[in-house]
């Protein structure tokens, strides 16, 4: 049986990138609120016995009706502009409960505490390590010796494990254990947990790098243990249901053709349990393991790159497909949770353009027949939506003629418009034989032009809607071109694809020209050599 999922769009922030997602689970911060009290000393007074009973009452009271309220988990989200924000449902709507301030962009964002209360925000960005706690205060702060940017990191009790482009470093509270240089860039790093004083025996530390040359290497004490070849590039590796699985050596990971693969890795050799390929040949970007279906095991949500959402149901060791939601966008995050109800499941997802939305579980009302009990006052919070939409167009309105006033039609001085990030791709498809090109904006896309030198031959995607115009280079022949390609995109159009085919011992360079929808007109353009 397929669940009914049910889209509601939480926040939109700024350009996100893969692994800046999680989820603040709501008993962490019950055991919190118990610990520190929500950082309110108990005052001992001289008064009466009678009236300090009353205060203890209402205070006891006031404790009670928060923790009530308390049920429901955090979203953590880090952008490309620097920015961390936690976002909680509060009422009838989502409120921000902390917002950091801009700075390089974030390219990950873990959790980490003790092992019973993983409540502490930890993101990389740039070559520093900062620590927030939910509520925007600041408690740690860590520059790394690297050069460059750090480009994943991994967080386990007191041990930092991060990576740059080539070198994985090991951190033990701050203090620099080992490193490892590696020959190909680095996509993502995981650490087994540790297995001291168990019947299995004990285990050191082991971290898991995945890397572009198609391997996975497994380490220890900053040295290679042995490496795993596999079909395509791994892009994303995660602990088996969450933990490695019974035996605590299991690690799944995603690969940029589509393909997942379960592996177990003793520590001495692995074994490649079993290997599948999904729906589509685009990039995994993002696993989550939690319990949708009911079952015994928890399950697998997965996000791709092409925005589609597939649910796998776990057996053991076997795997299979339950249930599959399509998006428009690119998806760099999937966590699973309790966000705007307590009482049902949600599939939270952000994508690179920004937008935080929510797969949920709980019916909307009309499904069964009536209102339900823990359904929300729609028409309060269309009402709100509209007053919202209103002071927006009166901001668009009073920015469009500040603009105008200070750029005049007769001003012959320059306009400078601020120049947008551009996610493009170029992938070979196996498959079909070809080049598939993906480029996405954070704003619609008005029209884009492709350029080329090289005889190629475009092919129809069932994904582009665009309206196609050939130029005959015969034209023009001076440029050298040999193909010029029109496309005009459909309305809120923020993600295209295209598909080329090359002829064999053919070289040249591809342009393509991309117009946002905004004022002033631009044009950014990507090279493809």
């Amino acid at each position: 049986m397929s669940l009914s999922l049910n889209r509601s769009d939480l926040i939109q922030v700024g350009a996100t990138n893969n692994n800046c997602l999680t989820l603040i689970k709501e008993a962490a911060f019950h055991l919190e609120k118990g610990e520190q009290n929500d950082d309110e000393d108990i005052v001992i007074d001289n008064k009466s016995k009678e009236e300090k009973r009353k205060k203890d009452e209402k205070k006891k009271d006031e404790k009670n009706k928060r923790n009530k309220l308390l049920v429901t988990d955090k979203v953590v989200i880090g952008s490309q502009d620097g920015t961390l924000t936690v976002i909680e449902k509060k009422k009838n709507s989502i409120a921000i409960l902390s917002k950091s301030l801009p700075g390089p962009p974030i390219t990950s964002v873990k959790l980490g505490g003790t092992t019973a209360t993983h409540d502490r925000i930890f993101f990389s960005a740039d070559n520093f390590i900062r620590g927030f706690f939910k509520k925007g205060k600041q408690f740690f702060g860590f520059e790394t010796n690297f050069t460059d940017a750090i480009q994943c990191m991994f967080i386990y009790g007191l041990e930092l494990l991060v990576s740059s482009n080539n070198v994985l470093t090991h951190y033990h509270d701050t203090q620099e254990v080992n490193s490892y240089i590696c020959g190909e860039p680095i996509t993502d790093i995981i650490c087994l947990p540790k297995k001291e004083g168990s019947w299995v025996g004990g285990r050191q530390l082991t971290p898991v790098i995945a890397c572009e040359d198609k391997k996975i290497k497994v380490l220890c004490a900053g040295q290679l243990i042995y490496l795993i070849k596999i079909n395509d590039v791994p892009t994303i590796l995660r602990l088996y249901m969450n933990d490695g699985g019974y035996n605590k050596e299991k690690v799944l990971y995603g690969t940029r053709n589509g393909t997942i693969g379960l592996l177990w890795l003793p520590e001495n050799d692995y074994t490649l349990l079993w290997e599948i390929n999904t729906t589509s040949t685009s990039q995994i970007t993002s696993f989550c393991f939690y319990n949708l279906f009911g079952g015994s095991y928890p399950d697998l949500i997965l996000g791709k790159d092409d925005g589609m959402i597939e649910m796998y149901t776990l057996d053991a060791d076997t795997i299979n497909l339950r249930q599959l939601y399509a998006t428009n966008e690119t998806i760099t995050g999937i966590v699973c949770g309790r966000v705007n109800n307590q009482n049902y499941d949600e599939i939270i997802v952000s994508t690179y353009t920004g937008w935080i939305f929510s797969l949920s579980t709980e019916p909307v009302a009309g499904e069964t027949g009536g209102n339900l009990p823990h359904v929300p006052q729609m028409d309060i919070r269309i009402e709100e939506l509209e007053k919202e939409v209103k002071i927006l167009e009166e901001s668009v309105v009073e920015h469009r003629q500040k603009f105008e006033f200070a750029n005049p039609a007769d001003d012959e001085s320059d306009i400078y418009a601020y120049e947008l990030e551009v996610n493009d791709k170029l992938i070979l498809n196996n498959e079909l034989a070809s080049y598939t090109f993906t480029i996405e904006l954070i704003i619609p896309i008005e029209f884009y032009v492709i350029q080329t030198t090289l005889d190629l031959m475009l092919i129809d995607v069932d994904k582009n809607q665009s309206i196609l115009s050939i130029t005959e280079p015969e034209r023009f022949p001076e440029e050298g071109n040999k193909l010029v390609a029109f496309y005009r995109c459909q309305p809120n159009t923020k993600k295209i694809q295209f598909c080329v085919n090359t002829f064999e011992g053919c070289h040249g360079d591809i342009k393509v020209y991309i117009a946002p929808s905004r004022i002033p007109r631009t044009i950014q353009v990507s090279d493809f050599i």
